[in-house]
């Protein structure tokens, strides 16, 4: 107690002896507020080489992890729907006698994606198969089926298709998709095309011979190959195929013909081929990276 007392009676004394006490303490307070500066300063510097740098690796995992929760438990229906007439014209005589007959048969082949209409052909023609406006999982469901990336299908291979739900065949590329996150500044010291080059994740997608997927989310930018970041995610699919038909007797039409008449019979069959697509994802790994 008396040493403090001693030294505060010091520091209040006007006389020189409390000149180097007090210097002392300055130069202790200088002392750390110059380490606070510089622990400050430090943390700012690895904050813009995050910005920089390590946005690569964040920017694939926040993609691949979006890609993950929007094919994880989602469920797609295909539905390929045939339709065919038959019209069947008889010719009478007055008494009821037949003379002759013919049969006309029109079929239609239709394909839907969760009750939206993607393509359609007439007899065994050929289905331009337009993927454009379907999600991801539904765009993967319906290329898993094909066996390709879209395209054309004629309408006797896409039936005989959906019969199985599954083309099969492992490493077809099914595309390749840009994610980017536009941004409209960077933070100061940041160079904004640097970052926004960070911010671009390419996905490619292949099929596997299972029926699953491998989606691969890479950073590499075509300036920037020596800083990329590389993750894989694996998805299974489970195909469940049904088969339902439904036939249409529209009433008999006789119209005078000939001293006699002509009997018109027009019946509709109409096939629908299901195949409920399920998607589950399986793993998420990295899989190359600079970093």
């Amino acid at each position: 107690m008396r040493s403090t007392r001693d030294i505060c009676r010091k520091l209040a004394e006007q006389r020189g002896i409390s000149m180097p006490l007090a210097l002392l303490l300055f130069l202790i307070c200088a002392l750390l507020t110059s380490v606070v500066i510089a622990a400050g300063t430090a943390a700012v510097g690895r904050s813009s080489n995050l910005s920089a740098g390590d946005q690569r690796y964040y920017s694939v995992v926040s993609a691949a992890e979006l890609v993950q929760s929007t094919f994880d438990e989602t469920r797609v229906n295909i539905s390929c729907t045939q339709v065919k007439q038959f019209t069947r014209q008889t010719s009478y005589t007055e008494s009821g006698v037949t003379r002759g007959s013919s049969t006309d048969t029109v079929e239609q082949t239709t394909l839907f994606v969760n009750g939206t209409q993607i393509a359609t052909a007439s007899g065994d023609g050929t289905l331009p198969i337009s993927l454009n406006g379907l999600t991801l999982p539904e765009r993967s469901a319906v290329c898993l089926l094909l066996g390709s990336a879209g395209g054309t299908a004629s309408a006797s291979e896409l039936w005989s298709r959906m019969a199985t739900g599954l083309a099969g065949g492992s490493g077809v590329e099914l595309g390749e998709f840009d994610l980017t996150h536009t941004i409209s500044s960077a933070p100061a010291g940041i160079d904004k095309t640097a970052l926004q080059n960070a911010l671009e994740v390419k996905i490619t997608e292949w099929t596997l011979e299972d029926g699953g997927l491998q989606l691969q989310f890479d950073s590499a930018h075509a300036s920037e190959q020596d800083d990329f970041s590389s993750l894989t995610l694996l998805c299974g699919s489970d195909f469940v195929t049904s088969e339902s038909t439904e036939e249409n007797r529209a009433t008999p039409v006789d119209v005078p013909a000939d001293s006699g008449y002509l009997r018109t019979e027009t019946t509709t069959v109409t096939t629908t081929r299901n195949a409920d697509v399920s998607w589950t994802s399986t793993s998420l790994q990295k899989t190359g990276g600079s970093a």
